[in-house]
């Protein structure tokens, strides 16, 4: 029996490190897994310490093995990796989504086997790649499509390597923060990486939009072209965003759609169980150069620290790696 220690939001953006008070007791069919890595996102993690989830999206938003709502204190997070403590599971990792925990009781079949050609680590990066498959899969762009991101963040250097592994096409990549830009620009996926506000213009036929900014969103929208598509990846909470429709939007026959994990696009519904499309995401994975995209390691118990620094706004590498 283990009484695991896991991070908490007890006030917004304010984190600990706490003992639970439930002991993992392992039964048939859950499986009792020890945390190697855990990774942190971003923009969903400060959003939700900021207290700005909308109530009415409380059940929708919730992850697996929260704990409480997003009224705080709460624990929060979808990206775990470890190793099944089951006899024979000794040489295998596992994928599943949960808080930032040193040790968790799951399902079996909430769990992915980690392929053994893919390094441990880098499966957290499986629900960014999720998200982005998912969002090339809503675009239904091809070969001949000209392509931007705006947002140079883990989610836009993700859907920018899909869209290159896909259909072989290289994307434009526009970021404002100066660490960001020259880090994607060194990629070899990236086209180009460029500061989003120069003076130019150019008509994309379609635009992937993870920024989570109003003065993005448009930016994404003035430089499609003709019966162009924007994929809005962004989640705002609570937060307005303004976007100007004049101009070009009508005449040029251009659309917005939203893209979520949660759901399957349409085209592939048929083509794709959720199982499947996990086997795509760790296909996707098994490629060294993504290492480029994982923090060089965060000790679980100094995460608190850590988080301080993310929810005050500062831009922090890529995706946080938690290291426990």
């Amino acid at each position: 029996m283990i009484c695991p220690n896991a991070y908490w939001l007890v006030k917004p953006f304010e984190g600990i490190i706490k003992k639970e008070t439930n002991k993992l007791i392992p039964i048939d069919g859950f499986s009792l897994i020890r945390t190697l890595f855990s990774g942190v996102s971003p923009g969903t993690e400060r959003l939700v310490a900021s207290g700005r989830v909308p109530e009415d999206c409380f059940e929708r938003m919730a992850c697996r093995y929260m704990g409480g709502t997003f009224r705080f204190p709460l624990k929060y997070g979808y990206s775990l990796v470890g190793q099944s403590l089951e006899s024979g599971e000794a040489d295998s990792y596992f994928f599943t989504m949960h808080p930032h925990q040193d040790y968790a009781l799951v399902p079996v079949d909430h769990t992915y086997r980690i392929p053994l050609s893919l390094p441990p680590h880098r499966a957290v990066l499986f629900p960014n790649m999720e998200t982005a498959l998912n969002a090339v899969w809503d675009s239904g762009l091809s070969s001949d499509s000209s392509v931007a991101v705006v947002g140079g963040g883990i989610v836009g250097l993700l859907t920018a390597y899909v869209v290159f592994k896909k259909y072989g096409v290289k994307a434009i990549v526009f970021e404002s923060e100066k660490k960001r830009l020259k880090q994607a620009d060194g990629l070899s996926w990236v086209l180009n990486a460029i500061y989003p506000y120069e003076k130019q213009k150019v008509e994309f036929t379609h635009v992937f939009h993870t920024s989570a900014t109003s003065s993005g969103l448009q930016f994404a929208l003035d430089n499609l072209g003709f019966e162009g598509v924007l994929i809005e990846l962004s989640w705002y909470g609570t937060e307005k965003v303004t976007v100007s429709l004049g101009g070009s939007f009508h005449y040029d026959r251009k659309r917005i759609i939203s893209s979520n994990v949660s759901t399957i696009s349409e085209n592939y519904r048929n083509q794709f169980t959720y199982s499947q499309r996990a086997e795509e995401v760790f296909k996707l994975l098994d490629d060294k150069k993504l290492d480029v995209l994982l923090g060089e390691g965060v000790n679980f118990r100094e995460l608190p620290d850590f988080m301080k620094v993310l929810y005050a706004g500062n831009r922090i590498e890529f995706n946080p790696l938690v290291v426990y």
